[in-house]
């Protein structure tokens, strides 16, 4: 794991899509964050209970191993990592998903950068 980029901060994006995790990784390094990446909630939690440094988490709610539903349940009932910040990632139920979820902000997928970039902006505040 990298060490924390203090100028932009630290992000987690946990999405089992190999390219689409890719793809918001590269984009985020290059706007200065460091980006840590989970393929599903499990694999997020172990990373996190070693390393809870992370300013913001991109959360894919329909994912093997452990469901993006799951691991916000997780995080919201810990002390420290259920104030971070959490923008879902999703293709369908968006909109119920934000009700049903203490989100910070919802992505559509397809995901477009301007949206991505738009919303850690908004966050970073």
């Amino acid at each position: 794991m990298g060490t924390k980029n203090e100028k932009n901060g630290r992000i987690l994006v946990v999405e089992d899509d190999h390219a689409t995790r890719n793809h918001l990784k590269t984009m985020l390094n290059d706007e200065g964050y460091d980006v840590l990446e989970a393929r599903h909630g499990l694999e997020a939690l172990q990373q996190l209970s070693t390393d809870p440094e992370v300013d913001m988490i991109f959360l894919d709610l329909m994912m093997p191993v452990m469901s993006g539903w799951r691991l916000h349940r997780a995080l919201q009932a810990h002390p420290v990592l259920g104030r971070v910040p959490v923008v879902l990632l999703s293709h369908n139920t968006v909109h119920e998903a934000s009700d049903a979820l203490d989100v910070q902000g919802i992505i559509s997928k397809p995901i477009q950068d301007a949206d991505v970039l738009n919303t850690v902006k908004e966050l970073a505040r």
